[in-house]
């Protein structure tokens, strides 16, 4: 099932709605400004919502950003982000996790995604895929670089909490 497979859906979104989501910005180094709320209903809402950042990034899936050593995965793995209740909870717990966490103005390169989403696991005792972690912290306003050849991104995330 590809991604546009789920225009049917999300069929009870109207068209009025969808252009009512503020649009997302991947920066490149500054301060993104995008921050949604969390969602009321954790796994209807949160499904739209990364659909949403879902359509914005293309080449994101389960595992992180498509690669050639991963591409044969693709279809699947992007269609699980939005089936299975598991993953959108991943993602509404990888929110909260990131809301405690300060922007800094440039990229954090001690670590990428990968890295930060153990982090995350490891205070929060969930999993948290590679690309779900990505999309939450696209979502809360990181800004993100992808590290090149891997699934992974860097973000302009801090050491400290907020």
């Amino acid at each position: 099932m590809t991604i546009d497979n789920f225009d049917k859906l999300f069929a009870d979104i109207s068209n009025r709605e969808m252009r009512a989501i503020p649009p997302l910005s991947i920066c490149a180094g500054g301060a993104s400004t995008l921050e949604t709320p969390l969602p009321a209903d954790p796994i209807i809402d949160a499904r739209k919502v990364l659909y949403t950042v879902l359509r914005t990034q293309p080449e994101l899936m389960l595992e992180g950003f498509k690669t050639p050593l991963n591409a044969h995965l693709w279809p699947s793995s992007r269609s699980a982000m939005l089936r299975d209740d598991v993953h959108i909870n991943a993602f509404v717990d990888a929110r909260m996790w990131l809301r405690d966490r300060q922007k800094q103005k440039t990229f954090n390169r001690t670590g990428t995604s990968y890295g930060w989403k153990h982090v995350a696991e490891r205070e929060m005792g969930t999993y948290i895929p590679n690309g779900i972690f990505i999309a939450a912290a696209i979502e809360e306003g990181f800004c993100i670089q992808r590290e090149r050849g891997t699934p992974n991104v860097f973000l302009n995330i801090a050491r400290k909490k907020s």
